[in-house]
């Protein structure tokens, strides 16, 4: 084949290759970017949805909580000593962290009062130094809410991080860390809830396992390890999914 005619053929071929290339690297790249937008925007839709059901969980107990504080009857408890011989009472006492079971799983409940020396358990009823939670009241006195949420973590550094949130409004406060051998959040009630400059007579301690939290996260695999963070920017939450991405 004459020189001439080659390099006209080559020619051709490269005019008309050209263009295909170019159209089919800028196709390729917008198709790309428009499915990488998507698959963000996907995701962001399932972490919101996730923090709107982990959020309504806990406000939801919040709420049950409240009213289980203001029952008339935990305030006329708070009055008086208790002992074992009140049988009806102390169930009717802890009938009440049953009825908050029906918000979402517990893993434990108390009801401590400070003034007569007793503390009323899901599980059982005794004096404070009985109780593991004696070791986290003195710290509880310290905060100046009368609401307020406290982390512990064992994954990390086995202290917890203290989130707080006054009475209808949230709001943060320094207040000490705790050291605890169990992996909760823990929702703390003063008792009474107001005024809050006055020491309380007692508290409602709620705990939740973080595994429990785990269950209202996301398992959807394309949105990456999700985690529940407090204030602070600790987890104690997590789902890790096999993929290499990370949603908070």
């Amino acid at each position: 084949m004459p020189k001439y005619l080659l390099r006209l053929l080559c020619f051709t071929m490269i005019l008309g290759a050209l263009p295909v290339i170019v159209i089919g690297s800028v196709s390729y790249s917008i198709a790309s970017s428009d499915i990488e937008q998507k698959v963000r925007e996907s995701n962001l839709q399932i972490l919101h949805q996730t923090q709107m059901r982990v959020e309504q969980v806990l406000r939801s107990l919040q709420l049950s909580s409240i009213q289980y504080v203001n029952s008339p009857l935990v305030l006329q408890a708070m009055k008086k000593p208790l002992d074992s011989s009140e049988f009806q009472e102390i169930r009717d006492l802890t009938s009440g962290f049953n009825n908050l079971q029906s918000v979402t799983n517990i893993d434990q409940a108390y009801l401590v009062n400070l003034d007569e020396d007793w503390v009323v358990s899901m599980r059982s009823f005794g004096k404070l130094d009985d109780f593991s939670i004696r070791d986290r009241i003195g710290s509880y006195l310290k905060y100046t809410n009368s609401l307020f949420w406290v982390t512990q973590n064992v994954s990390s550094t086995k202290e917890s991080i203290p989130v707080s949130a006054g009475v209808g409004e949230a709001a943060q406060e320094q207040a000490p860390t705790l050291i605890s051998s169990d992996n909760v959040v823990s929702m703390v009630f003063k008792i009474p809830m107001i005024p809050t400059n006055v020491k309380p007579k007692g508290f409602l301690v709620i705990d939740i396992a973080d595994t429990e939290l785990s269950t209202f996260l996301s398992r959807n695999p394309n949105s990456g390890d999700m985690y529940v963070l407090d204030r602070e920017q600790k987890y104690f939450s997590t789902i890790q999914n096999k993929t290499g991405n990370t949603t908070r």
